[in-house]
């Protein structure tokens, strides 16, 4: 669809593009500590104590995937909320 001679689907590319450094940034913090041996130890006992021992390491790992796009998603919203990024 387009809309005067711009392509939605990309419009907001350019505002993307433009705070990708800072969004990188966010994102690779994110992902130490939700990726992390440590946090993947902790989660992995709790799950153990609620689902029981023999937890799969998949959901783990996708337990700590949502929990990252959960964060990330978060993150964009907040530093477009609070203005940072312009």
């Amino acid at each position: 669809m387009e809309v005067e001679g711009q392509d939605l689907m990309f419009s907001g590319t350019s505002a993307l593009v433009k705070n990708a450094p800072v969004i990188a940034v966010i994102g690779a913090v994110l992902f130490f500590v939700v990726a992390h041996p440590f946090l993947f130890g902790f989660v992995d006992s709790i799950i153990e104590k609620v689902i029981g021992d023999n937890t799969q390491r998949d959901l783990l790992v996708f337990l700590h995937a949502l929990v990252f796009g959960g964060l990330m998603f978060g993150s964009i919203y907040l530093i477009d909320y609070l203005k940072i990024l312009e």
